[in-house]
This record gives structure tokens, C-alpha cells and sequence, in this order.
């Protein structure tokens, strides 16, 4: 009992401190690169504050203040911003909470998943995906790493059930950072040329397990449409009948 009572109160003084040291920063951050009267500092700290309060990531706040403040942001839109970050810190950690059963959740993953959010991962998309990826036994950290690609491939504007495929299809892959990141080039370069889903996976897996290159991979995708586009034109030589109202 008395070890659970220092505890806390070793969190509390830690967690004061920190916002002491935070709230210090900020402000002279604010008094000196901004235009902000003193009210309105006071009120961007109350608002880190309430984020450090809440063991939400609140450096990914003050990098949004800096960047508002770099670019000349009203306060009126920068404390707008602040609030809907919050919110979605707010929403990053309980969908990893929930789908992954984790107490304390790191904070470096909530901020990665609130980056997915603001690029618009939506919540019935994380769902899915997630699921996929927990009955397949993925670990939290491969399972981010995926839904950057899906994000990816949404911002290309691939179709949604693409990139889902794409995702699905990535979660028993035992490829680095690096590799997962050339997939989603390849998987929208791929799209891009309307070549067939599963045979654009098999040459892009098969070629990364084999150790080519982006430009191989992609000479290959070259060479099947170059490929198809003979075959094509072989099946039309066939084709004696005179054309259409040329009778």
C-alpha cells in the first residue's frame, strides 16, 4: 500500500514538473516569436498542460505550435488546431487501447496513428485492418508500419479495397522498413498500369524476396504489358472481318 501511495506520488511530482518545464518553454517561446497577448499564451500552455495531464504526447502539440507560429497563424486558428490535435491524440490512444489491449500505451505509436488520422485513416478502416492483422497474431509494431502503406496508397487515391488488399496480402511478409516502403510504390505503380491485383502482388513480392531493384521490378511490370499488348495484336491479325460499315 505504501509503495503503490509513493508511486503516485512520485508520478505527480514528475508529472508537475514537466509541465512546469513545458509551460516555461512555451511561454517564451510564444512571448518571443509571436504576436499572442499574455491572456492568449496563458491559454495555449492551459491547453499542453491538459494534454501532459492526460499522458498524451504533447510534444506532437508544440511541434503544431511552432509550425502555427512559423507560419503566421492567428490564434484563433491555432488554438482551433490545437484542440482538434487533441482530439485526436485522444482517439489514437483508445483505438490502440481497445484493439490492442495495451494500459499504458507508448506514446511514440499514438502519435504515428494520430499522423495515419490526420491523413485520413478513417476509425472504420483502422477497425478492419486491425482486425486483420490481430486474428493473423501481427505485432502492434508491423501493424503500423502496413497501415502507413495503406495511407499511402490512399493519398495516391487507390481505390480503398485495393489498398486493403494490399495491406492484407503484406501481413505475412518479412520485409524491412525499407521494403514495405518500395511495395507501396510498387503496389501504385502497378495500379496505375490496371494490371491485375494478384499478379501484380506475385512479381512485387517475389521480386523484393528476390533482392531486385524499384526500376527491375518495375521493368517487369513493363515487359508483361508489352507482353499482353503483342498478344493482343496477334488475336486481331486473326480477325479477317472487314470493318464495320466498310461493306
Amino acid at each position: 500500500m505504501k509503495k503503490k501511495l509513493f508511486e503516485s506520488f512520485l508520478w505527480a511530482v514528475i508529472l508537475l514538473a514537466a509541465i512546469q518545464v513545458q509551460s516555461s518553454e512555451i511561454s517564451s517561446f510564444l512571448s518571443e516569436k509571436s504576436k499572442f497577448n499574455t491572456d492568449q499564451i496563458t491559454q495555449v500552455n492551459s491547453l499542453i498542460e491538459s494534454a501532459i495531464n492526460e499522458k498524451l504526447p504533447e510534444d506532437y502539440l508544440v511541434l503544431r505550435v511552432r509550425e502555427g507560429v512559423a507560419k503566421n497563424v492567428s490564434f484563433e486558428i491555432l488554438s482551433e488546431v490545437i484542440k482538434e490535435k487533441i482530439i485526436t491524440l485522444k482517439v489514437s490512444t483508445l483505438l490502440l487501447n481497445s484493439r490492442f489491449e495495451v494500459k499504458d500505451m507508448n506514446k511514440g505509436k499514438v502519435k504515428l496513428l494520430a499522423e495515419y488520422l490526420d491523413r485520413g485513416l478513417t476509425i472504420n478502416s483502422f477497425n478492419e485492418l486491425t482486425r486483420e492483422a490481430k486474428n493473423k497474431k501481427v505485432s502492434l509494431d508491423r501493424t503500423l508500419e502496413l497501415l502507413n502503406i495503406f495511407v499511402i496508397l490512399k493519398e495516391k487515391n487507390i481505390d480503398r479495397k485495393y489498398a486493403a488488399a494490399v495491406f492484407v496480402s503484406m501481413l505475412g511478409a518479412e520485409f524491412s522498413s525499407k521494403q514495405f516502403n518500395e511495395s507501396a510504390d510498387l503496389f501504385s505503380f502497378s495500379y496505375a498500369k490496371s494490371i491485375e491485383f494478384n499478379e501484380a502482388r506475385e512479381i512485387i513480392i517475389d521480386g523484393i524476396k528476390a533482392g531486385k531493384s524499384l526500376s527491375e521490378i518495375k521493368g517487369l511490370f513493363r515487359k508483361k504489358i508489352l507482353k499482353e499488348i503483342k498478344e493482343e495484336m496477334k488475336e486481331y491479325d486473326k480477325d479477317k472481318r472487314p470493318l464495320e460499315g466498310t461493306r
